[in-house]
């Protein structure tokens, strides 16, 4: 027989179960603030290990995952934005340099190539943020929903 893991067996307190809804909760404001998002995975790293903990553990270790994960997705999603406005950026300064003058009635030649390369980026970047987006949303509604349900996630 396998040795019990962490918390196996232990009912969770009513307590316990009250700190698991606000941590969801503050999830779930984390869909449009970050700063909730940040309180409730400190909390989920913090209670993960708990004894007391039973089962919840597994949700607030699945909590902290989704919040890693997210923002992992996020700072790619950005750095791809950010990498693909480059050409067109190195084109404007390079015109800049020549001219050595940044007045704003002054037009800039762009290539087609730097535009279709920012724009590319920036459409990739995009969903790739709405993908996160959407992907973070499921995994607090699942396992608020297994919560629910007195399941482990």
């Amino acid at each position: 027989m396998p040795p019990p893991t962490q918390g196996s067996g232990v009912v969770p307190s009513t307590g316990e179960f009250g700190i698991a809804w606000v941590v969801y909760a503050m999830f779930g404001f984390g869909i449009f603030l970050w700063w909730p998002a940040l309180f409730a995975v400190l909390v989920c790293h913090l209670r993960a290990g708990s004894l007391a903990a039973g089962f919840l553990a597994s949700h607030y270790r699945w909590l902290a995952r989704t919040f890693w994960l997210s923002l992992a997705g996020y700072v790619l999603a950005v750095g791809i934005i950010l990498g693909g406005a480059w050409p067109l950026v190195r084109d404007i300064l390079a015109q800049v340099r020549e001219r050595g003058d940044w007045s704003v009635s002054t037009s800039f030649g762009l290539a087609w190539s730097s535009l279709f390369a920012t724009i590319g980026a920036a459409t990739l970047g995009g969903l790739l943020l709405v993908g996160m987006w959407c992907w973070f949303i499921y995994r607090v509604v699942r396992g608020a929903v297994r919560l629910a349900d007195a399941q482990s996630i």
